[in-house]
């Protein structure tokens, strides 16, 4: 009985169930790095996971935790937004015109993430003549190795 053939489900609903989990990580992971500051907030694989996904959905999912983020550590309101969508439409297509390895760009992109954000944050203040944010490298070189492993194992 096909008449009323627009109520047949879509098989591709399934892939909103793996992202709600893939956000439900996600939120539960930045409540406890909000608690161990030692524990990477997985700003950089957040960043190549939106790149690779494309989904609108996702990049609003994306937003949003970035907004709690930037929250809980202080920095400027939405700045992570405008990193993000200037690592995502600028510089990994321009490292993409010279890899073909699809892993290789998310380890590149998750490992330039942290210091290519201080930098950034780091512009503005000296746009407002403001006092530059100081950085510890021992727990930055930590997040960059593990989030870039992390994004190695992505796809």
């Amino acid at each position: 009985m096909q008449a009323f053939s627009y109520l047949q489900r879509n098989i591709t609903d399934k892939n909103y169930i793996k992202l709600s989990f893939v956000g439900a990580f996600f939120v539960l992971y930045l409540m406890l790095s909000t608690l161990n500051p030692y524990l990477p907030p997985l700003f950089g694989v957040l960043i190549v996971a939106a790149y690779m996904v494309g989904k609108k959905e996702f990049m609003w999912f994306a937003l949003l935790y970035l907004t709690v983020f930037e929250m809980d550590r202080g920095y400027y309101l939405f700045s992570s937004w405008l990193f993000m969508f200037f690592y995502i439409y600028y510089l990994i297509p321009f490292v993409g015109n010279f890899l073909d390895c699809r892993r290789c760009i998310a380890s590149l992109a998750a490992f330039f993430a942290y210091p290519l954000y201080y930098i950034f944050i780091n512009t503005i203040d000296a746009f407002f003549l403001k006092e530059t944010l100081t950085v510890s490298l021992a727990p930055l070189l930590v997040y960059m190795f593990f989030e870039t492993l992390l994004a190695f194992s992505l796809e």
